[in-house]
């Protein structure tokens, strides 16, 4: 069910760049459903854990619009399948594996400096003043949150379900 789930949200973010509700939240709730089923109360409060995890963990990037609302949800849904602990290591590997694609593709479009600019006076405003503001780029400019983010969630996920124990 899990793979299913980001094979869609993956294939949908890159074509539409939108990872739709019905999506996310059906299959937060088919996830839930099984957790009960599987270990009752214990396995729905693992399910919520994990759904917890995955909103803490990328709910400041979202704040700074460093990413869209589908991303988050996409998370907190794989985080019920997942736990709370696969779900922070397969959020890291998220973040790690969008963090270099990011860079990759600004390096390739000569935008680096224009993204690293951006990025210290958002942590300077952030730091400093005690407020978040996300920096528009300039016209012409790509936008870190033009990028598909679905791809490295479903990425990072796959990884800790396919090579359980053996990812860090």
């Amino acid at each position: 069910m899990l793979v299913l789930i980001l094979l869609l949200a993956t294939l949908l973010d890159g074509w539409k760049q939108r990872i739709p509700n019905w999506l996310t939240l059906t299959g937060t709730l088919a996830g839930l459903l099984m957790c009960w089923q599987d270990e009752a109360t214990a396995g729905l409060l693992r399910g919520l854990g994990g759904l917890a995890v995955g909103f803490l963990l990328l709910l400041p990037l979202y704040l700074m619009r460093g990413m869209a609302a589908g991303d988050v949800k996409l998370l907190m849904t794989a985080g019920v399948y997942l736990g709370p602990e696969d779900t922070l290591l397969a959020g890291l590997l998220s973040l790690i594996i969008g963090g270099t694609v990011a860079l990759g593709y600004f390096v390739l479009h000569g935008q680096l400096m224009d993204c690293v600019r951006r990025w210290l006076l958002m942590m300077h405003r952030f730091i400093v003043e005690h407020r978040v503001q996300y920096i528009a780029p300039e016209n012409g400019a790509l936008a870190a949150r033009s990028l598909p983010f679905a791809f490295a969630i479903s990425t990072g996920c796959l990884l800790v379900v396919l090579l359980p124990g053996q990812v860090f």
